[in-house]
């Protein structure tokens, strides 16, 4: 899955978006599991992939998520309902960040404008 992120024919921020997503699904497991490891051997590759081509200024996830906000920004807010269990390990290895501040980040891309401006 992270091979496809990494082709020149899926670097569209929707298509990355998507991988970025699906691998860090895998992050709710044990750390120590092979499914995060790789998991995060991916992403960390993704984001590499996307600092050589100048996509974001540092190869690192932090920098590719924050890039990618618009287009993670809504499942990161559905996963407040559904998925609780995949915010703290998402904001804390692939932003640096806590749950809040992440979701701080989504806020203004989860939601219409209109909605937040009242």
């Amino acid at each position: 899955l992270g091979a496809i992120g990494r082709e020149s024919l899926y670097a569209h921020a929707c298509c990355r978006g998507a991988v970025v997503l699906a691998l860090s699904a895998h992050l709710g497991r044990d750390e120590l599991s092979q499914e995060y490891g790789c998991a995060m051997r991916e992403l960390r590759s993704l984001a590499a992939q996307c600092g050589r081509e100048g996509y974001i200024a540092e190869g690192t996830t932090e920098a590719l998520c924050r890039a990618l906000s618009p287009q993670l920004a809504a499942e990161w807010a559905w996963w407040l309902v559904e998925r609780p269990e995949l915010l703290e390990p998402t904001a804390h290895k692939l932003l640096d960040t806590s749950v809040n501040e992440m979701l701080e980040l989504a806020l203004p891309h989860a939601l219409p404008s209109i909605t937040l401006l009242g």
